[in-house]
């Protein structure tokens, strides 16, 4: 009775079951908190080109320069080492600036499973003053 007595209790112990669900659980909340950091490198990234489009096309508008040169102001003060295309462009009493990088200038983790995706971000705005007749 006491050998079928150790075999049952045995069998019912549970030491061990918080290490199991411990490595069951570790990879996905490893795989959560990789998401979270790339969305919000994303997300700050996409903050800083509205914040360069709409500068660039605010400093054209009022004729503080031209599109070239806000241009190339715009792609001065985003790169840090990061491959960006910017497009300033002034048609029909409009500045649009559109500012396009790549998700792997931005992102970690997932890089493999974004591909070639790009990050964008547009601003127009009317302009304020006249650029001078071309002669």
């Amino acid at each position: 009775m006491t050998l079928w007595r150790n075999v049952r209790s045995t069998l019912r112990r549970e030491n061990g079951n918080a290490t199991i669900d411990f490595v069951i659980w570790l990879p996905v909340f490893i795989i959560l908190l990789g998401v979270i950091a790339d969305v919000s490198l994303l997300l700050n990234m996409q903050a800083r080109m509205f914040d360069v489009a709409r500068d660039a096309s605010r400093l054209v508008s009022l004729g503080r320069m031209t599109n070239v040169e806000a241009q190339t102001w715009a792609q001065t003060a985003l790169t840090n080492g990061t491959t960006l295309n910017v497009e300033v462009v002034v048609l029909d009493g409009f500045v649009t600036t559109r500012v396009k990088a790549p998700f792997s200038e931005a992102i970690v983790f997932g890089r493999g499973f974004l591909g070639d995706r790009e990050i964008k971000a547009d601003m127009t705005m009317v302009m304020e003053v006249q650029p001078p007749a071309a002669s």
